[in-house]
């Protein structure tokens, strides 16, 4: 494992803010980066897009993004060495030219509109939670435009950050049984379930628009970069 010393952006506890990234080999021809958090790993996505896009990386063949990790897959097992150098490199420059907040991919323009209906089980809590009052709530999540950061736990599940985040605490106990459509929040995320899943997110709606469908082209109506409005209707 490569520790890479890093100025951190994000440090909740102040004092010196220095922490290092960690790289280690991930299989035989990728390389994984422990950013250490979702903010860090955005300044570092950033920087590595933009080294794609100028052609400055022609070994990497993928990027998969997780909350605060990067996998860098390479062509051959061969390159991993030069890969961990050559991000080794770059990763004090992420902390100066990367974003903090998720941006749209390239290419992508189109956004998802996603009818909801709030009366989630979980939606007069999560107010109280926040000091709101629960039209406050759905307006305040109805007045902004999400971006999908990452994609996980379930296809076609995205992590939405909003232009106005606000923290809230997953459940205490998790649900055994989540339906699909369930639109909640969990820490600085929104997210609409694809289909039923236990889960722990903070449920505030629903919707009948369909995350993901095997039978669909693409399938999965989210991924990095797309952008999301929530729109309030009635049951």
């Amino acid at each position: 494992m490569t520790s890479v010393p890093g100025e951190w952006t994000d440090d909740p506890v102040g004092g010196s803010g220095i922490r290092p990234f960690e790289l280690r080999p991930l299989g035989g021809s990728a390389v994984l980066v422990d950013c250490g958090s979702p903010v860090r790993r955005r300044q570092l996505v950033a920087l590595l897009e933009a080294e794609l896009v100028g052609g400055r990386l022609p070994d990497v063949i993928d990027l998969v993004v997780g909350v605060q990790t990067v996998a860098v897959f390479l062509t051959s097992p061969v390159e991993v060495s030069a890969a961990m150098a050559a991000l080794t490199s770059l990763i004090p420059r992420s902390v100066v030219t990367g974003s903090t907040v998720p941006g749209a991919v390239a290419g992508v323009t189109s956004d998802v509109v996603v009818p909801v209906v709030y009366d989630g089980d979980d939606l007069v809590e999560v107010a109280d939670l926040l000091g709101l009052g629960v039209r406050d709530l759905v307006d305040w999540h109805t007045s902004q435009v999400w971006t999908c950061d990452l994609v996980g736990f379930l296809p076609g599940f995205g992590y939405l950050v909003g232009e106005h985040p606000r923290s809230v605490p997953r459940r205490t106990a998790p649900r055994t049984r989540i339906p699909a459509g369930s639109v909640a929040l969990a820490g600085e995320w929104s997210g609409v379930y694809p289909g039923a899943s236990p889960g722990g997110w903070q449920v505030i709606g629903r919707t009948a628009l369909a995350m993901f469908d095997p039978h669909r082209q693409p399938p999965a109506l989210l991924h990095a970069g797309v952008r999301v409005r929530f729109v309030e209707v009635s049951a």
